[in-house]
């Protein structure tokens, strides 16, 4: 019924968009979003590059949001995308678009899948097709996912193996350049972490940034129970798709933020312990002290599936399943070459100037 129901919405789209068939190409870039409501920080960094070189740019960032108002009001804004699909040259993503895929592509319009991970630590798109957390091959053919893609980013040969995978594209269309976002991480670090939370000053700061487990909260009680919070300052951020409520962490000496973003935190904190997120690369790029925490790891994989068996890289040594097995690593010498190896292996491409890399990418495909 579900599928039957999908094939309809999607025949009626098409029929809607033939009203926007005649509207004429521009030279301009869209970049359409539907992680959050307002732009991330890769789409500023990219609007921001566009518009000092002179480029035409449109952001478009909705997500849908929940009961039967929020999908309305998406149904809606599905219409100010088959404008700028329609009347746009190059169209920039930063993870499925359902119109992007399902509708008739332009002539001579290019589509560029800026995935919003640097790389593929889990299985996702096609990879995790009929998987327990992922959508069923009916599903997924009939919303024609990840298809109409030109051109795909990745940061190395090994993650963009990956996502061609993902997206069910061919290795030739991958192109290697660096998410904006490794600039900023370049950039100066934001004081104004500290005068929030002056505790952390003299402390050894560690970033738990965990990534999102579907319909199940993170179990963090014996996690934050081991922590030694003389000596290190716990940070959790918690991923944003997650709902959880883990203000009770605060009273046992944890920071639970919300204001600043994780990659504020990246470039602050001394270490940072994850799961399976790409936030190990960003991490990796920076040299930082990385720990991870699987304690899920046989039912993840089961349910998600894994691209990478950490254990087996150059940081496996401090791959734990146990609290206990984290903070023996945690109060040991950390082995930077380790971290070193890691990085050179998956990412490949100049950290250097990666927005303006891209965007003069992109600006050859304006011009072509």
């Amino acid at each position: 019924m579900k599928t039957l129901l999908l094939k309809f919405c999607v025949r009626v789209l098409r029929v809607l968009n033939l009203c926007f068939k005649p509207f004429k190409q521009k030279n301009q870039v869209v970049i359409m979003s539907r992680q959050s409501d307002k732009p991330t920080l890769d789409i500023m960094l990219l609007k921001k590059k566009f518009d000092e070189m002179g480029v035409h740019t449109i952001v478009l960032t909705k997500a849908m949001g929940d009961g039967i108002s929020g999908k309305i009001s998406y149904g809606f804004h599905l219409f100010t995308q088959m404008k700028y699909l329609a009347t746009s040259k190059v169209v920039v993503l930063d993870g499925y678009c359902m119109l992007a895929s399902v509708l008739p592509k332009k002539k001579d319009q290019c589509i560029v899948q800026l995935w919003h991970a640097l790389g593929a630590i889990k299985k996702f798109g096609w990879q995790s097709v009929n998987n327990p957390d992922g959508r069923t091959i009916e599903v997924a053919e009939t919303l024609c996912m990840h298809r109409n893609y030109d051109y795909i980013v990745a940061p190395g040969k090994i993650n963009g193996a990956f996502f061609a995978e993902a997206f069910r594209t061919p290795q030739d269309k991958v192109v290697y350049y660096g998410l904006p976002r490794i600039d900023f991480l370049k950039s100066k670090s934001n004081e104004q972490l500290f005068v929030e939370y002056p505790q952390i000053r003299e402390k050894n700061i560690i970033l738990y940034a965990p990534t999102f487990r579907k319909n199940a909260e993170l179990e963090l009680e014996r996690l934050v129970d081991s922590f030694d919070f003389e000596k290190h300052a716990l940070v959790i951020k918690k991923h944003f798709l997650d709902k959880g409520d883990y203000a009770w962490a605060k009273e046992k000496g944890a920071i639970v933020d919300g204001r600043f973003s994780s990659m504020d935190w990246l470039k602050i904190c001394d270490g940072i312990i994850t799961d399976y997120s790409a936030i190990i690369f960003e991490a990796a790029i920076l040299g930082k002290d990385i720990y991870i925490y699987q304690p899920d790891r046989a039912s993840y994989e089961h349910n998600v599936g894994l691209n990478v068996d950490i254990g087996k890289e150059a940081i496996g040594k401090y791959v734990c399943e146990s609290e206990k097995e984290l903070v023996e690593r945690m109060d040991g010498k950390y082995d930077k070459a380790a971290v070193i190896a890691f990085c050179d292996k998956y990412i490949e491409i100049d950290t250097d100037h990666c927005t303006e890399d891209f965007c003069r990418f992109v600006i050859g495909k304006l011009e072509k």
